[in-house]
């Protein structure tokens, strides 16, 4: 096994390895957004670590979808799928979301809030 893949020692580490692995993705995005993505595959990556003591070169598709059901279960729908979008970034990155995708998908994270949101009805007029 490679150096650079081998499980990480501590939550750091683990938090690192996956920043490491995102640091070439943002070719084009605002500096603000870079950071967003690489502060949340951080927190991702650190829960991941605590939960599972794997980092993300060891990652299955079954410890993303428990990050996203149980790491972001008090979190509004808004920043629940804000993670599901960081963990779609990660995916791809690590060249797995297509094998993923699916079973990701399907939950209420996945959803962006703003599909969410019913048309409020026409009052008739009086």
């Amino acid at each position: 096994m490679k150096k650079g893949f081998a499980s990480p020692i501590s939550e750091e580490h683990a938090r690192g390895q996956v920043t490491a692995l995102l640091k070439g993705t943002f070719h084009r995005e605002r500096p603000a957004d870079a950071e967003l993505v690489q502060y949340l595959s951080a927190e991702i990556a650190g829960s991941i670590w605590c939960q599972f003591g794997i980092g993300a070169f060891q990652w299955e598709a079954k410890h993303l979808r428990w990050f996203l059901r149980d790491g972001t279960a008090e979190l509004s729908l808004e920043d629940r799928h804000t993670y599901y979008l960081t963990v779609e970034r990660v995916s791809q990155a690590l060249g797995k979301w297509e094998r993923w995708e699916d079973g990701l998908a399907s939950g209420p994270w996945a959803v962006p809030p703003a599909a969410l949101v019913q048309p409020a009805k026409a009052q008739p007029a009086a």
